[in-house]
């Protein structure tokens, strides 16, 4: 809507008004693709001194094994300015990174190719540049996973990761395979050294989604599991002190259906905002962005749906508190089909009212799985692009006659408010005769 404030003049003179534009609302300036003929992801985004971002994920298309760690540097317009690989012959992945003070970064990912398991978590120092300057291995014969990463007020460096122990129970007539799993938290200092690490039992597989420092100097972890072997998924929040022990965990969603959370975002007054999926008991083909406010004590004080309600596939991945002091989430806006869905990123008060969403790609399955937002209010959002299949003339009883498979590429879309011409323009109103 336009205002107009008219100035009455006298004398003959003709009535000027001026006409106050509408307020920016986002627009795209530039989206660029990364990575070759394979499958390629993308896991954490860092903005970089110069105005450029890190990303961080892992290639298929290039290095030496079957997925390798892919780190990439890029410029304010999206160009590459250098890319690494970093792995052995096996499947090796970097999840998350963080900068540290020597002007370089520390990441923490999962390797199969090093280490004494059949995974280990996997610390890597890089420098500016994108060079190695070590990496580290941290595990048993086992399976152990490195999820995040924080470097918290002290400067020491906070990994979240998982151990999974597997035993065989062998009978008079049987055979039982018993496996445990745990949430490894490691604390260590700006050349890997060991401080200390805490191991908290959980009953059944689980995946780390998101790791903070609390307002105190503990710590609040998310992550998907099983309540029992039974369940459905569902996510749990865990609170914890600055040595890692245990204040309070809290399981979210309900009993039928899974409900994941993937993002927190710490407030300043101690509470805590959740961005996530929520599924329809009654039709598990509708899924919702879901946006939550948790107390200090892990009480839901309220909770939200966006995207096509009752229809579609719509996600949040990720959440930031915008220098205006908004909520911006980013994640994927579809619909019931299995082959359609953009990027999408919602915009809202802190209440959880819409402020503004945009979406963008129709032709690929998008998910933005990251975002930042820059000095000059500018948003970057990165996530993956997987072509769509049409098999809908091909004869499916021929696996021979099927399309062949093709594998996605990170995007990077990067978006600003809007130019808005504020200098008011006068214009004459057209008098009666």
């Amino acid at each position: 809507m336009k205002f107009f404030t008219v100035l009455f003049f006298i004398f003959g003179f003709p009535l000027i008004g001026f006409s106050n534009p509408d307020p920016p609302i986002i627009q795209m300036t530039w989206e660029k693709s990364y990575g070759g003929d394979k499958q390629e992801t993308v896991h954490s985004m860092i903005n970089t001194s110069d105005g450029g971002q890190i990303l961080v994920g892992s290639t298929e298309s290039k290095g030496i094994g079957k997925a390798d760690g892919w780190i990439f540097k890029v410029d304010r317009t999206g160009e590459l300015i250098w890319e690494r690989t970093i792995g052995g012959e096996q499947d090796d992945i970097l999840l998350d990174i963080v900068s540290n003070d020597e002007e370089g970064f520390m990441l923490v990912g999962t390797t199969a190719s090093k280490g004494n398991g059949a995974t280990d978590i996997w610390l890597v120092k890089i420098d500016g540049d994108g060079n190695m300057d070590w990496n580290k291995t941290m595990g048993t014969s086992k399976s152990e996973k490195g999820s995040q990463i924080i470097k918290n007020a002290e400067g020491e460096y906070v990994i979240a990761g998982t151990r999974h122990i597997g035993n065989y129970e062998i009978g008079d007539s049987s055979r039982h395979y018993e496996l445990s799993h745990y949430i490894w938290m490691i604390k260590v200092d700006d050349e890997g050294a060991l401080l200390w690490d805490e191991r908290i039992y959980i009953d059944a597989m689980l995946h780390i989604t998101d790791l903070h420092q609390t307002q105190e100097g503990g710590y609040i972890l998310s992550a998907i599991s099983r309540k029992n072997v039974k369940d459905v998924e569902d996510s749990f929040i865990l609170k914890m002190d600055k040595e890692g022990l245990i204040t309070w965990k809290k399981w979210l969603g309900k009993e039928t259906v899974p409900d994941l959370i993937h993002g927190i975002l710490p407030m300043s007054n101690g509470t805590f905002m959740l961005a996530g999926i929520s599924i329809n008991p009654d039709n598990v083909e509708d899924a919702n962005g879901w946006l939550l406010l948790m107390d200090a004590m892990g009480y839901v004080t309220w909770e939200k749906y966006y995207g096509n309600i009752g229809k579609g596939g719509d996600e949040f991945h990720a959440i930031i508190r915008t220098k205006d002091s908004h909520l911006l989430m980013v994640g994927m806006n579809g619909s019931s089909s299995e082959n359609e869905g953009s990027m999408w990123m919602v915009k809202t008060k802190m209440n959880g009212d819409i402020v503004w969403q945009q979406n963008f790609g129709d032709n690929y399955i998008e998910r933005a799985y990251v975002l930042s937002e820059t000095a000059h209010n500018e948003i970057l959002i990165a996530g993956n692009s997987d072509p769509v299949i049409d098999v809908t003339n091909s004869n499916k009883e021929d696996s021979y006659n099927l399309p062949t498979p093709q594998f996605g590429n990170v995007r990077l879309v990067k978006y600003a408010p809007r130019e808005v011409n504020t200098e008011q323009k006068p214009y004459e109103l057209q008098s009666k005769n």
